[in-house]
């Protein structure tokens, strides 16, 4: 665990829980939206908790980009509880680019989801509902470094 995200795997090291040729594992998801995630395992809660692989070469960035992911949340959440929809349309975008460059493909596609609401004539509450369920995101994701 590395500030508080859970890190699973390693740069250059094999993950002694997906076999070799693992794409065609049965434990894999393939969806254009979620790419090659894991099953949720967390459905008690309603928290999808998916683990995220990404290039291990991005290793000493992810913190600070889960951090500052957190950070542009929270700001999401002060738009949408002041109804500044164009301040939250902006924060979507911007959210959505960052997670889309790094490779956290399914909240870039929550991203994306809020962007377009506050663009378009959805209610706060939706976009609200939208930026919890990205913030809940937020704090499970687990990384895979492959």
């Amino acid at each position: 665990m590395i500030d508080g995200i859970e890190i699973a795997g390693g740069a250059g090291r094999p993950d002694p829980q997906r076999p070799p040729g693992a794409s065609g594992h049965p434990d894999r998801i393939p969806s254009p939206l979620v790419g090659g995630f894991r099953r949720p395992v967390d459905l008690a809660v309603g928290i999808q908790h998916l683990h995220v692989e990404i290039d291990g070469q991005l290793a000493p960035l992810i913190p600070g980009f889960i951090d500052n992911t957190r950070q542009e949340v929270a700001e999401l959440e002060a738009a949408v509880a002041s109804a500044d929809r164009e301040a939250a349309r902006r924060l979507g975008h911007r959210i959505k680019g960052a997670c889309l460059c790094y490779g956290f493909d399914d909240m870039g596609a929550m991203a994306a989801g809020i962007e377009t609401a506050a663009a378009g004539d959805e209610g706060m509450e939706v976009i609200g509902e939208k930026c919890e369920g990205l913030k809940r995101r937020s704090e499970t994701v687990e990384v895979r470094f492959v």
